[in-house]
């Protein structure tokens, strides 16, 4: 290179010897880089080949996953399926099969006489025989069967609503007022009640005497009742419905609404149980009152013996005030001997 350089020197100026050098090496860097540059683009294009051949490879196990997966739903879903299938059927052998059961407890119920009405107006069922134990065994059996059916979604309500108020008929006439009372409450909440059922539930609740909420519970339930009547209703029925209310009313020591009842039903009722019924709860209010005079009142007018007797018997609560009162106890003696004497009259 120097005796080239040398050489030039001898035919061209010296700064054209260095412009020349100068052009060739920068020749020579941009070739250096240009090759570099090559290389460096070479190096990328592979990386991106790699990578778009990763890319295909990922792509293609995730479709064939995917194309797994969507064989795997759609095979669950037939399972699913058949299993909906076998549920529908085994729930209409079981709703069949609890019609068939409750269509007999019907039956037997029917051939008592057993009524909502009737019951409203406390019939009851004779243990012992041989119906009642059938009736026990009928209701057991409705029962495992509607244990069964509610495990069998979806349940319909419509499905169990009148087997439900057959048990509470059939509990209710056996006495077993814990059971109906939770028969009834079941009918109500999944079906439109008529006032038979309400006023059965009431007389139900009534019959309890549990507790506050049952108490609250049965004026509910006559509160429903009242509401469903029909207005061609017979006017002794609607009278009883307030008397027992106000029953109910007077327990819970709502003593003016149950008044109001009391003297609503006296308008209506021309029975002899009615109107006496109201009497007796009149006189209770009364008392509870404190108020002797209407008391008396009320008690002068109670044509039964078992009024009388009731008042006897709860001297120690709704006769408190007047427990040791000698005009009341005056009155009951004179009420009785009436009643005795009728008696006597009619015989």
């Amino acid at each position: 290179m120097k005796d080239l350089f040398e050489a030039l020197k001898e035919f061209m100026p010296l700064w054209l010897v260095l412009i020349t050098f100068a052009f060739g090496y920068l020749a020579y860097l941009y070739s250096r880089i240009f090759k570099k540059t090559n290389d460096l683009a070479d190096k990328q294009s592979q990386y991106l080949k790699d990578r778009i051949d990763m890319v295909d490879k990922t792509t293609g196990i995730f479709e064939r996953a995917v194309k797994q997966q969507e064989g795997d739903l759609t095979n669950l879903q037939a399972i699913n399926e058949k299993l909906q299938e076998d549920i529908v059927k085994e729930r209409q052998e079981k709703e069949f099969e609890l019609g068939k059961l409750r269509t007999q407890l019907d039956l037997m119920l029917n051939s008592e006489g057993v009524t909502l009405q009737n019951l409203a107006f406390g019939q009851r069922l004779k243990s012992g025989g041989d119906d009642t134990q059938a009736i026990d065994e009928l209701i057991k059996k409705m029962m495992e069967k509607i244990d069964s059916l509610e495990t069998l979604l979806p349940l319909q309500a419509s499905v169990i609503s009148d087997s439900q108020l057959t048990l509470a008929k059939a509990q209710m006439a056996k006495g077993n007022l814990i059971d109906a009372a939770d028969r009834f409450e079941e009918y109500t909440a999944l079906s439109e009640a008529s006032w038979e059922v309400y006023f059965s539930k009431a007389v139900n609740l009534a019959n309890l005497r549990k507790d506050e909420h049952s108490n609250r519970a049965s004026i509910k339930a006559y509160n429903d009742a009242l509401n469903q009547l029909p207005s061609n209703i017979n006017l002794n029925i609607k009278a009883r419905i307030f008397s027992y209310r106000a029953a109910m009313l007077k327990r819970v020591n709502r003593l003016d609404e149950a008044e109001s009842d009391l003297l609503l039903g006296k308008k209506l009722a021309t029975a002899t149980y009615e109107i006496d019924d109201i009497n007796y709860n009149l006189a209770c209010v009364y008392a509870m009152q404190g108020n002797k005079e209407r008391m008396l009142d009320a008690i002068s007018c109670i044509q039964h013996p078992a009024s009388l007797k009731s008042i006897r018997h709860h001297m120690g609560d709704y006769f408190e005030k007047f427990r040791n009162d000698t005009d009341l106890a005056n009155m009951l003696s004179l009420q009785n001997h009436k009643l005795q004497s009728r008696n006597k009259h009619n015989m």
